[in-house]
């Protein structure tokens, strides 16, 4: 029970992360999000095993776009 209240309380920082990153004007909020939160070890070890799986699901930025 007590490991997930600190789940829970995690996953409510890292929100609080991707709402601060929306606030200024990140442009890719998400990303920058995952990274800050690893950074911080927050969810770190989720983060790290599936944080991909969500950066791909990120539309590409211009520059990433491959030419069609």
């Amino acid at each position: 029970m007590v490991h997930s209240c600190t789940d829970l309380e995690q996953y409510v920082q890292f929100l609080q992360l991707i709402e601060e990153a929306k606030a200024t004007g990140h442009k890719h909020p998400l990303k920058w999000a995952i990274q800050e939160a690893v950074r911080r070890n927050i969810l770190r070890d989720y983060l790290e095993r599936k944080g991909g799986e969500a950066r791909g699901c990120l539309p590409a930025a211009p520059s990433e776009r491959s030419e069609v």
